[in-house]
């Protein structure tokens, strides 16, 4: 620091002016270029043990990106569980949440040989008929729903399963002065507004002959579940307690008043993933050290993989 930092500012005040920025631009371009270099390469300077490096860090991998092949005659990003060029009967829409579900599709899809159309965008919960606010406009939410909805009227599928964060999405849909209805953020309506929009499609979507097939809450935890399992495997840190049963019915029971309410329409149901991950006392996190979630809401493949229950009901043959 003497030598190559102290002593060059001192002398600064003797090169001349175009010099000092050149070479203040130039360090921080190097420093840009190491940094990038770091963030793509991190096992360049860090090891870490295998448990850690297979593990799944943030929000879900979008579809595209899981090998699956696009859907021939569906709107973009749209893609096919299943042989190729098949033209599976049931369609899967939804936002990241569906994408964190796409290695359960794919393994059903394995067992059964039944697989599926995977619609799905990130932070575009799957429902027409709103007006998103500027945050979720900018993700293409209305024009990406419209026309995934548009494409379900139009084709054979019998079946559609929607997935979304619906619980962080209900209380922000409210209903305009002039009777529109819009997704603001940090809304605190209770579920009303939002409860109509989602009968009135699955009403279109029920009239045209399809099923509709719900999927319930996702327990979200109080922590981002895989740094603290990665802490937990490296530096012995504690885990911190899972939520318990009561505490996700307490943080859920608006989403379990409409899902029941949803669930009496004709040719609906409603399958919960909560079966599948939590017991009379809590909803696990992890296995074997293997976390269940990427983050606090999002399901990893091993948490995926607890949910073969509900992956079976989803394509259970409709009761009359």
């Amino acid at each position: 620091s003497w030598a190559f930092v102290e002593q060059p500012f001192r002398r600064m005040s003797k090169l001349p002016r175009a010099t000092v920025f050149v070479s203040g631009g130039l360090a921080m371009a190097l420093t840009v270029a190491i940094a990038g270099v770091v963030i793509r390469r991190p096992t360049w300077l860090q090891h870490w043990p295998a448990p850690i490096a297979t593990m799944q860090f943030g929000h879900s991998i979008p579809a595209k990106l899981q090998g699956l092949a696009r859907a021939q005659g569906w709107p973009d990003e749209t893609f096919v569980v299943g042989a190729k060029g098949s033209a599976p009967d049931t369609v899967v829409w939804g936002d990241s949440y569906t994408n964190a579900m796409i290695p359960g599709f794919v393994s059903y899809y394995r067992a059964t040989g039944r697989g599926a159309i995977i619609a799905a965008r990130s932070g575009c919960q799957p429902l027409v008929g709103i007006s998103f606010a500027q945050k979720r406009r900018s993700y293409g939410c209305e024009r990406h729903n419209a026309e995934v909805f548009d494409a379900i009227l139009q084709h054979d599928a019998k079946r559609v399963i929607h997935i979304g964060f619906w619980s962080g999405f209900a209380k922000d849909i409210v209903r305009d002065t002039d009777g529109s209805v819009e997704f603001r953020e940090h809304g605190q309506e209770n579920g009303q507004v939002f409860e109509a929009a989602l009968r009135s499609m699955i009403g279109k979507l029920t009239a045209r002959g399809k099923e509709v097939v719900m999927v319930g809450p996702i327990p979200v935890q109080k922590f981002d579940v895989a740094p603290a399992v990665a802490r937990h495997i490296v530096w012995s840190e504690s885990l911190p307690p899972e939520l318990s049963r009561a505490q996700f019915f307490e943080d859920k029971s608006m989403m379990f008043d409409i899902f029941s309410r949803i669930a009496a329409m004709t040719h609906v149901r409603v399958v919960y993933p909560h079966k599948g991950l939590c017991d009379a006392r809590g909803c696990d996190y992890v296995e074997n050290n293997v976390p269940l979630y990427s983050d606090d809401n999002h399901l990893t493949p091993a948490g995926v993989a607890k949910l073969t229950g509900m992956f079976a009901n989803m394509f259970a043959a409709a009761t009359p």
